[in-house]
């Protein structure tokens, strides 16, 4: 159904108007959720960060056996006062860098530290994917090269 929404980082929740104009939440944690936002795929589903099973928010970035998940994150920045030459700055949020997930099969999907750490989590299905970074001379720092080195595991 087409139906405005809107994604709050913040909260890490899926906003809608009802037809009363009220702002409401897509909330159910007993539930996952698929939403496209202009083209992009979202969806609100459990995933595991540091070994914590979570539940919020995340972009799909490459479909497949093996998914590529983006998790926004954003930080509260109380106001400051004016204290020497540093002017009084408003309340604020400040974009914190985006965490990327991987699930393999139709598992959870979970973070990863590093690149090492990814590498590490491919190589039991795909041994020779080290090689394949080392010979595109892959960014795996970049969103562009982690896409392509997911994208090269689905095939």
């Amino acid at each position: 159904e087409e139906v405005p929404l809107r994604y709050n980082i913040y909260s890490d929740q899926m906003e809608f108007v009802s037809a009363q104009k009220q702002v409401l939440v897509i909330d159910d944690p007993n539930k996952s959720y698929a939403f496209n936002l202009d083209g992009e795929l979202f969806s609100i589903q459990d995933y595991i960060d540091r070994g914590n099973m979570e539940h919020g928010v995340l972009q799909l970035l490459v479909d497949g056996d093996f998914r590529l998940y983006k998790k926004y994150q954003v930080d509260f920045k109380p106001a400051t006062k004016t204290i020497g030459f540093q002017e009084a700055q408003p309340n604020r949020f400040t974009r914190q860098e985006d965490q990327y997930l991987l699930a393999v099969d139709q598992n959870v999907p979970e973070t990863f530290r590093n690149h090492k750490d990814l590498l590490e989590k491919l190589k039991a299905h795909k041994p020779a994917i080290e090689d394949y970074a080392k010979e595109q001379k892959l960014k795996l720092k970049s969103e562009s090269g982690l896409i392509q080195l997911i994208q090269y595991c689905n095939n």
